[in-house]
């Protein structure tokens, strides 16, 4: 029912393959909430453009909508938050409308309203970055390319405690759950 997402706190760097210059990009994750199945990209901003674009990115990956999804105060979101009502920008709004979720921005310094996807944030920083960490990448599509690879890997690896698969799990009882996109 509830799809987590935030922007992880470290960047992944982009070398400019003629100036030789590292460009930073920020790093996109979304959890389901029940398997924990993860989506990354690496993205230039987080301007309301690039957070709708990760967001669609996020439903194609997943095959479906979920019915609300929670995420952070990031300015480009949020235009003013509120325990109980917060102001949206308008983007992200028509976003949910036309997907039929529900926005529900986390309160304010209160990580643990999206503590699935903060999991995801150390995990991607264990098993994505880590890995990736002294490799060069020359464009931002081979930069997600490689996360993917790697997200990819973690989501068919057996968890320990189920011995199933996140991608199992997610296939086996989310997936059905989800609303078609339009």
């Amino acid at each position: 029912e509830v799809l987590f997402v935030d922007f992880a706190g470290h960047t992944m760097d982009v070398t400019d393959p003629h100036t030789g210059e590292a460009r930073p990009r920020q790093i996109f994750l979304a959890t389901m909430g029940h398997s924990h199945l993860m989506f990354a990209v690496a993205v230039e901003r987080q301007t309301i453009e690039c957070f709708v674009e990760v967001i669609e990115q996020a439903l194609q990956f997943f095959g479906g909508a979920p019915r609300s999804f929670v995420c952070d105060n990031l300015k480009s979101a949020v235009i003013k938050p509120d325990r109980y009502e917060p102001t949206l920008n308008r983007v992200l709004a028509d976003l949910a409308a036309h997907y039929n979720m529900v926005v529900m921005p986390a309160r304010v310094c209160k990580p643990q309203d999206k503590s699935r996807v903060e999991l995801s944030v150390k995990f991607f920083y264990l098993r994505v970055k880590a890995p990736l960490r002294n490799m060069n990448f020359f464009s931002e599509a081979e930069l997600n390319s490689a996360i993917m690879e790697k997200i990819t890997a973690s989501n068919n690896t057996p968890m320990q405690r189920s011995g199933r698969s996140r991608r199992e799990v997610y296939n086996n009882t989310e997936r059905e759950l989800l609303q078609p996109l339009p």
